[in-house]
């Protein structure tokens, strides 16, 4: 026997369907925009690496290369 409770999953008076989730207040645009400043992806600086010709992403070490641009033989590790 149930004591107040009517026979299945849902109690009774409570919602079949689950309400969305909201905010209480609505957020302000400068609130908003400044949260979202951090959000924006930057095109990488590409430059020509002088020693292969080809493009690289500046600052990096390109290829078979090492922080100083010298080649790096495959025995080494």
């Amino acid at each position: 026997m149930t004591h107040g409770v009517r026979c299945g999953l849902w109690p009774s008076g409570f919602r079949r369907r689950m309400a969305m989730a909201l905010p209480k207040r609505r957020t302000p645009v400068s609130k908003r925009k400044t949260r979202q400043s951090h959000d924006g992806v930057a095109m990488p600086n590409l430059v020509r690496d002088p020693a292969t010709g080809g493009v690289k992403i500046n600052h990096t070490a390109g290829g078979a290369r090492d922080a100083k641009g010298r080649l790096i033989e495959r025995g080494e590790a």
